[in-house]
């Protein structure tokens, strides 16, 4: 089976945005993006002529990681016509989003692949994603 057959919806997905590129054979039937709200974490930061704290650090992340999860959570719920899933990107992100995917039970069973990828423009995304459809599913 390839998604020459299927409605595929591919998700390329870092920390700051995510884009679904939804298609079917070789046409797009349509590219949506979505912008996170998950905080930028600058390691090593000297806020006030202070280093942060380890406590401040692990609230820090536990706060980052209640985002990804909302953030996750939301792109979760624009799959739910797709009848395959790839996700892809150059971050951690991608693994969230298949965790997420994977806790939702109607959608666990169309994640078909988690890839690493580069940063990529959005001409660049949907390129990729005429080349990955056009090629038989493993």
């Amino acid at each position: 089976t390839s998604c020459e057959y299927h409605a595929c919806a591919r998700i390329w997905i870092d920390h700051s945005h995510a884009f679904i590129i939804k298609g079917k054979g070789h046409d797009i039937l349509g590219v949506e993006r979505m912008d996170s709200e998950v905080q930028t974490y600058h390691r090593g930061s000297n806020e006030g002529g202070e280093h942060k704290t380890v406590p401040e650090d692990k609230e820090h992340n536990a706060k980052r990681h209640q985002q990804m999860m909302k953030f996750c959570q939301a792109i979760c719920g624009r799959l739910q016509d797709s009848e395959r899933i790839v996700v892809f990107g150059p971050s951690t992100a991608k693994f969230d989003l298949k965790h997420c995917v994977e806790q939702h039970k109607p959608l666990s069973k169309k994640l078909w692949a988690v890839e690493k990828a580069d940063k990529m423009t959005e001409p660049e995304m949907k390129a990729y994603l005429v080349k990955c459809m056009a090629l038989p599913a493993v």
